[in-house]
């Protein structure tokens, strides 16, 4: 059987690499800080990766595992928006 976890926003450190980044290639900074101020909306909303990790290791370790487990405050809703999109929308 084929189980899925779908994560919704995450809380990772992806900001502090973004920042290096940002100072090695200044030329990208105006693009980077748009996207950066989005980054950081989600993720002060997003849940920790040790909570997916957990999430996971219920999903291995339960005796008859759901198809589908979902994790954080936006997974339910972005799995209804995916259902009713067109396939090739999510793939561009």
């Amino acid at each position: 059987m084929l189980t899925a976890v779908e994560p919704g926003r995450v809380d990772t450190d992806l900001r502090e690499r973004q920042i290096r980044y940002l100072t090695e290639n200044p030329v990208r900074t105006a693009y980077s800080t748009t996207r950066m101020e989005i980054l950081d909306a989600g993720q002060t909303e997003g849940v920790t990766p040790e909570k997916i990790a957990t999430r996971i290791r219920t999903a291995i370790e339960a005796n008859r595992p759901h198809p589908l487990y979902t994790i954080g405050n936006n997974a339910p809703a972005m799995l209804t928006v995916r259902r009713i999109s067109p396939a090739r929308s999510w793939n561009a």
